[in-house]
């Protein structure tokens, strides 16, 4: 996928490398702008406030690749998104994570 003149690699279709989280985002058959418009409408319903775009792509390539561990708004806010459980989506045990954004 191109964005902004730049290859970015969040969007692989590999299966076998995915995590639970850019599993389900594949299974949806969306792409990172549907996410981001599913999110905005999400955390809207329930008050949260998220950031621009390309801040959310961001976020979005970190938590599907486990490079950062989404804290609870975030999990709530993908729970809501894709109505699937922590478990289901790869965030069983997560809740005291370290690294949380």
């Amino acid at each position: 996928m191109r964005d902004a003149g730049c290859v970015v690699t969040w969007d692989s279709d590999d299966g076998a490398a995915m995590t639970p989280l850019r599993r389900t985002r594949n299974e949806f058959g969306w792409k990172v702008p549907r996410l981001i418009a599913a999110l905005r409408r999400c955390a809207s319903q329930v008050g949260i406030t998220l950031g621009s775009d390309k801040s959310l792509k961001t976020t979005i390539s970190r938590h599907e690749n486990s490079r950062v561990t989404p804290g609870e708004e975030w999990r709530k806010l993908y729970r809501l998104v894709y109505g699937r459980t922590d478990e289901e989506l790869g965030f069983a045990g997560s809740a005291g994570a370290l690294s949380s954004a």
